[in-house]
Formats: C-alpha cells, sequence, structure tokens
C-alpha cells in the first residue's frame, strides 16, 4: 500500500504535463506538413475565400497549402479564387476560364487560389501522404503553366 500511495504522489505532479502531449492528429498534421515543406510547398493560415454574398466557402477549418512561383517576365497573373462545384472548377471572383489541371486534386478540396506570387489548394488535411503527393504535383504542374521555364512553351 505505501508503495501504491509514493507512486501516486509521484504521478500526481506530472499529469497535467500529459496534456502537452501530441494527439495522433496532432503528430500527423506535423508529419504532413513537414512533408509539403520538403516537397517545396508552403503552409499556412489564410482568410478562407467568400462567395459574392459574403459566406465563407468550404467546409470546417481550412490551410493553404501553397508553391511560390518562379519570378519571371510575362503578363501579371492576377488574384483568382477557384472553386469546385457541380459544374466543375470555375473562377469565382472573375471571369476565368476551368484549370484543368486542378481536376486531378484530391476529393476534399474545393478552393483553388491564384496571385502574382503564388498557387496552392485549401485543404482540411483530413487525408494522407498520397493525398500530399498529389497535391504537390497538381500544384507543380499548375506553376509550369503560371510561369514556364525558359524555352518552355506555355
Amino acid at each position: 500500500m505505501k508503495y501504491l500511495l509514493i507512486v501516486f504522489l509521484i504521478f500526481l505532479p506530472l499529469a497535467p504535463l500529459s496534456h502537452y502531449i501530441p494527439s495522433k492528429h496532432q503528430r500527423k498534421v506535423a508529419r504532413l506538413r513537414e512533408r509539403a515543406a520538403v516537397d517545396g510547398l508552403f503552409v499556412e493560415f489564410r482568410k478562407t475565400p467568400e462567395d459574392s454574398r459574403g459566406e465563407k466557402l468550404g467546409n470546417g477549418p481550412l490551410i493553404f497549402y501553397g508553391k511560390r512561383l518562379p519570378p519571371g517576365r510575362g503578363p501579371r497573373i492576377q488574384h483568382t479564387v477557384f472553386v469546385l462545384d457541380d459544374w466543375g472548377w470555375r473562377g469565382l471572383n472573375r471571369a476565368a476560364e476551368a484549370l484543368p489541371v486542378l481536376t486531378g486534386l484530391p476529393a476534399g478540396i474545393t478552393l483553388a487560389a491564384q496571385d502574382d506570387g503564388t498557387c496552392g489548394v485549401f485543404w482540411n488535411e483530413e487525408g494522407d501522404e498520397a493525398e500530399l503527393q498529389q497535391i504537390v504535383a497538381i500544384l507543380e504542374e499548375w506553376t509550369r503553366q503560371l510561369r514556364p521555364a525558359r524555352g518552355e512553351i506555355s
């Protein structure tokens, strides 16, 4: 009985520290974000785009996974938000032609954005590393379409 009491008294002050041990989901998200950084993406919290009525688009908390565009000459890339709806991917805030490259994104992604320096998607991080690799490949292709390398034709 004495030993049980001693063990209890030792672990009592350590109990609050268990709050700081990351959960399984937090470890998975950290692994995804680290993998994204290794693959050349950046991950940031961005304000979720809104529709014309001022309502937020997307479900739940979304994180922006983006790729920085290489500097280049050519026309300036306008800020455009793309949304996936019943008719496919379309520009939300201005008339923009559909981007076929976005059709290969995982099912949970319904928002994408581009501007003069970045292109990326809003993701709920519910997928796994295979879905992250799909996102990386599509953002690489999208980057090549927005800023082709010298000698390439877009």
